[in-house]
């Protein structure tokens, strides 16, 4: 329970921004059902009307506090895009895959990246000082003695060489 006065209309302002925003997000939720609606009854017309409907909702509650201008432009575009699939128009870019490339040239990539091990192609042998190792493609090392030197190395740490000693060299 607030003590002071000022606590007390803090309490009083947030109860009234609270409904405000609650009626705000009502009426955004309220029009995008009523588009999704238009859309699912495939009524292109009906559809067109409360997409532009939607979008003035969108835009009149993104400039105030209640949602941000990013989010209130995310929705529109997925619901831009329900609307341009219903309208039957070509998907953009639909004949590309990732980077711009043909999907043909992309599928024998993604079945390389889907499986679970790294191909053989993308190990390759690295030198350091007078240790060679191996690096796969995660950039685990297999045999590195610490700081490129070999396990022998009077240098090395005590738990690579098996000495016991703590000489760092």
């Amino acid at each position: 329970m607030p003590n002071t006065e000022s606590a007390k209309k803090r309490v009083r302002q947030n109860s009234k921004r609270n409904a405000l925003n609650n009626w705000r997000k009502r009426q955004v939720k309220d029009q995008v059902k009523a588009f999704l609606t238009a859309v699912h009854d495939k009524n292109v017309k009906v559809a067109e009307a409360e997409f532009s409907k939607t979008a003035a909702v969108l835009d009149k509650v993104s400039s105030t506090s209640t949602i941000h201008k990013n989010t209130a432009s995310r929705q529109k575009s997925r619901l831009h895009k329900r609307l341009k699939a219903l309208q039957g128009a070509p998907k953009q870019g639909a004949s590309k895959g990732p980077r711009g490339r043909p999907r043909s040239a992309c599928s024998a990539w993604m079945s390389t990246v889907s499986s679970r091990t790294a191909p053989s192609s993308w190990t390759t042998s690295v030198t350091r000082r007078s240790d060679s190792t191996q690096r796969t493609a995660w950039g685990s090392r297999s045999g590195v003695a610490w700081a490129g030197r070999s396990p022998s190395s009077p240098g090395a740490p005590d738990w690579q060489s098996g000495i016991g000693s703590r000489n760092w060299g």
